[in-house]
């Protein structure tokens, strides 16, 4: 546990400065390139050479390309040394990947102590001077500055960072999340129906013990008359409910879900609990969008929507995947890139709610994803099953864009958690790109 959390705190530290002051949307200061930059390098643990996981590169990204970010050279400093200071317990725990190799498998060799371990190295040649003990505390210091809370689940290996106000601004729970909703059968679904069971067969003994104290042919007491004609139905009504109640509660997440959506397509939806940044009448340009001109999204905002009429598909996008968004609509790894900007979109939903008409794919489809700047269309060419585990069933590390969609499989309500999930892959066919550089003004085509 302590290894995991140290690791990821450290290396979450430039994550955790997204709550820092106005820096233009998209763009990244000196000292955040700087940042960007080690943590894109190579680090080097007894002899061997490793670099970052994508997905967790991509989401440093993204986040300190956002508004309110503003990362000091001291910030930046400290956050470098940190992560120099933790490469053996990257390397262990699999955030740190063999060049060349894949994550989630790697294993330190030698058994080198932390304190005597080889200081890493990035590609520039610059060597950490921190140790392990020293990185911690400063990652410590620089949360505490922020303000900012990193909750482990050592057990999931799920790492949680929220702000002051209690949101939610990351997550390192794994790149690919479980969006069926399964039939669970808990022990208190067990515990409920022995207890019916129970109370049912205690009645009906006193029932047919009071038929047989019951005289033939002797009228009925006034006492009787009431407890089989008023309470009797009553009582009947209760147990009855009740077990179509213990019955249903498997499925409780499943009719929730469903119930939502529905209601969700009938009903206006004047408070989802979540921000949103989409715009329908905003501007949107045909061929480049300047960097500063868009607003890149935080965690649990809706910033597009999502459409593809072969599959009845009309929803929210969300950025991040939290269990709300995917409450609300389809929600996208924040380890990824939005639209435009020229790296794979990884974004999923429930396979029993809004991406159950996915399961109708064919090639050719195409789905439409606007945004404020922009309407990017995706030709759908590549359709698989895969395992929740295979990580070759995306590669977030690419540079060109694509849309891979996925979501639980099979899309039948099952006993358990599902391990197999279905992927869709798109290519990019229309919509602007987000040129980050600085060029002119007035050079971008808006749309008619």
């Amino acid at each position: 546990m302590k290894h995991i959390k140290k690791w990821m705190a450290c290396f979450a530290v430039p994550l955790l400065l997204a709550s820092g002051m106005k820096v233009s949307a998209g763009g990244l200061n000196g000292p955040e390139s700087a940042l960007v930059g080690a943590a894109g390098g190579t680090f080097t643990y007894n002899g061997q050479s490793y670099v970052a996981s994508a997905d967790l590169l991509n989401q440093a990204i993204n986040y300190l390309c956002q508004d309110g970010v503003d990362l000091t050279q001291e910030q930046a400093n400290a956050a470098i040394g940190s992560m120099y200071g933790m490469v053996a317990q990257g390397v262990a725990q699999g955030y740190l990947i063999p060049v060349g190799g894949a994550p989630g498998n790697q294993q330190t060799t030698g058994g080198a102590d932390r304190n005597t371990q080889e200081e890493p190295q990035n590609n520039t040649g610059q060597a950490g001077q921190k140790s392990p003990t020293e990185a911690v505390k400063d990652a410590a210091k620089l949360a505490g500055e922020l303000g900012v809370k990193v909750t482990v689940d050592p057990a999931n290996k799920k790492v949680t960072i929220t702000n002051a106000d209690g949101k939610q601004i990351l997550n390192f729970d794994g790149v690919i999340k479980n969006t069926g909703i399964p039939l669970d059968f808990d022990w208190l679904f067990f515990v409920l129906l022995a207890v019916y069971a129970a109370v049912a067969v205690v009645l009906l003994a006193l029932a047919v013990l009071g038929d047989r104290r019951q005289p033939v042919g002797k009228p009925s007491s006034t006492g009787n008359f009431v407890l089989r004609n008023i309470c009797s139905p009553i009582l009947m009504a209760v147990m009855g409910a009740a077990l179509v109640g213990i019955l249903c509660m498997p499925a409780k997440d499943l009719l929730s879900s469903t119930g939502k959506m529905i209601l969700s397509k009938g009903v206006p939806d004047y408070e989802d609990g979540l921000d949103s940044i989409y715009d329908a009448n905003a501007k949107r340009y045909r061929r480049s969008v300047d960097s500063d001109k868009i607003t890149m999204p935080s965690n649990e905002t809706h910033y597009a929507m999502i459409q593809c009429p072969s599959w009845e598909l009309d929803e929210k996008l969300y950025f991040g995947d939290t269990d709300r968004v995917l409450e609300n609509g389809l929600g996208q790894y924040m380890g990824s890139g939005i639209p435009g900007m020229g790296k794979p979109i990884l974004v999923t939903g429930h396979s029993n709610t809004f991406l159950s008409g996915m399961a109708k794919v064919k090639q050719g489809d195409i789905v439409t994803i606007r945004t404020n700047y922009g309407n990017y269309k995706y030709r759908i060419y590549k359709s698989t099953i895969a395992e929740a585990s295979d990580s070759s069933a995306y590669d977030l590390g690419l540079s060109e864009e694509q849309l891979i969609l996925y979501t639980c499989y099979p899309y039948t309500p099952t006993v358990g958690v599902r391990t197999e999930r279905h992927y869709v892959y798109g290519e990019k066919v229309a919509g602007p790109t987000i040129r980050y550089q600085e060029k002119e003004r007035g050079t971008s085509d808006e749309e008619q």
